[in-house]
């Protein structure tokens, strides 16, 4: 449960930063054009999404998203390992913006995430999964 809200937060933070209009940004089922792509961009890990999305932007790469069912594995536990994910996501994000505006507001992003993020497991825990336009229609 706490990957889907933290994919949820996250994305509202890159498209903010990176002016996207992204619906998922990490989305395991993504293809790329590689001919469009550097040979390598700097991170490899989970953290990529982050370095390709700001890619995507500076460059002004034409974007398309294709909708899927939701595939999250809906185990409602979670492991409190939300806190260092979101933590390692929000410093990659803020390593990548420039002007100090935007550095602030992906802080502020953060910090509003990690006071929220437990009361927003409570309540999805017991709903179904919503897709991202009625998450944010929440005013989290």
């Amino acid at each position: 449960m706490d990957r889907y809200i933290t994919n949820m937060l996250v994305t509202k933070t890159i498209n903010n930063c990176f002016y996207l209009n992204l619906t998922d940004s990490f989305c395991g089922l993504k293809g790329y054009r590689t001919n469009k792509l550097p040979s390598s961009l700097d991170e490899a890990g989970y953290a990529f999404p982050l370095v390709f999305w700001h890619y995507v932007s500076q460059n002004n790469l034409t974007l398309q998203e294709i909708e899927t069912p939701i595939i999250y594995r809906l185990d409602r536990r979670t492991r409190g390992e939300w806190k260092h994910r979101m933590k390692e996501y929000y410093l990659k994000i803020e390593s990548l913006v420039s002007p100090s505006e935007l550095k602030q507001l992906v802080k502020q992003d953060y910090e509003h995430g990690i006071e929220k993020m437990p009361e927003m497991i409570i309540h999805f825990n017991n709903r179904p999964i919503q897709i991202y336009q009625d998450f944010i229609k929440s005013n989290w």
